[in-house]
């Protein structure tokens, strides 16, 4: 039941969101820039007053498509926001401004974003599936490569939110420093990169819902299993953070695989790393129980 309940809370503000964004975009998108600039412009500006000539601003497929690629140093924009002149093209296009700027700077968080984003994708494409293999094979480590994979992959959503926001923070500095939009204007931009920052917060709902869902499942099933067995056998100085947050994530991720009903519940771990004293450090979890049946 918690699960559609959250679910459905996810889905609902996923919706709002979406709906909050189409309905701000069009509102702002028929009103004209007091600069006349259509977003090439705007961002070519800003591009320039920051000795950026080298960045290209390119025009792409697609509407609210809208985004920098660090990698070929591009800002691609859609057709509405590339060639109009409108309040939100001004918007948007110095947000992805923005991203040129921070990767510039050499922004740190957005450095990190983008260096674990391949990484981050393939974990969320096979996370799941090397989880859900592992499990039937009963293959310790094939279970701990996707807990980690797709764990990994749920908190870059969590780092994308401290990027953007700084984006938007440079983007209205830059309009406000080069006159690019009047008093007037501000109140729309803010408003456009307000409610496009909110998909970047819906897709956080989504994953920490999800976290959230298998932290109540993994305790449920724990307080009504027949049996319950939890066993931790490590040496010396094997208690660490890592051991710990990934043993979790197993337990989180691999019980609710079990509440059908089907077989047991069983966990094992083992983690090697530097000796300790001549012996290798390593933690061994393993849960036993009946599954409980929903």
């Amino acid at each position: 039941m918690s699960f559609y309940v959250i679910v459905g809370a996810v889905f609902l503000f996923s919706l709002a969101v979406q709906g909050s964004l189409k309905r701000t975009y069009a509102k702002w998108s028929r009103v004209r820039n007091s600069s006349d600039l259509p977003g090439r412009d705007v961002a070519r500006t800003i591009l320039d007053a920051n000795g950026m000539r080298r960045v290209r601003v390119e025009l792409v497929q697609g509407k609210l498509s809208d985004h920098y690629d660090p990698r070929t140093k591009e800002i691609r924009l859609s057709q509405p926001i590339y060639e109009v002149p409108s309040v939100a093209a001004l918007a948007i296009s110095a947000h992805e401004s923005g991203h040129a700027l921070q990767d510039h700077l050499r922004y740190g968080p957005l450095k990190f974003r983008t260096a674990m984003a391949p990484v981050a994708n393939l974990g969320a494409r096979f996370g799941i599936p090397a989880l859900i293999a592992g499990s039937l094979f009963d293959t310790p480590w094939l279970v701990q490569v996707g807990v980690i994979a797709y764990v990994g992959a749920l908190l870059m959503q969590f780092l994308t939110l401290p990027v953007e926001f700084n984006a938007s923070r440079r983007a209205l500095a830059q309009l406000e420093s080069l006159n690019l939009m009047s008093e007037a204007e501000k109140e729309g931009a803010q408003k456009v990169l307000r409610a496009a920052a909110m998909t970047y917060v819906a897709g956080v709902a989504s994953a920490a819902g999800y976290i959230v869902y298998l932290l109540l499942a993994a305790g449920r099933l724990l307080m009504r299993t027949g049996q319950r067995k939890i066993r931790f056998l490590m040496v010396k100085s094997g208690w660490r953070p890592g051991n710990i947050a990934v043993t979790l994530a197993a337990i989180m991720i691999k019980l609710p695989l079990h509440m059908t009903g089907i077989g047991n519940c069983q966990i094992i771990i083992l983690m090697t790393g530097p000796a300790v004293c001549g012996r290798p450090r390593k933690l061994t979890v393993n849960v036993t129980g009946t599954a409980y049946n929903r």
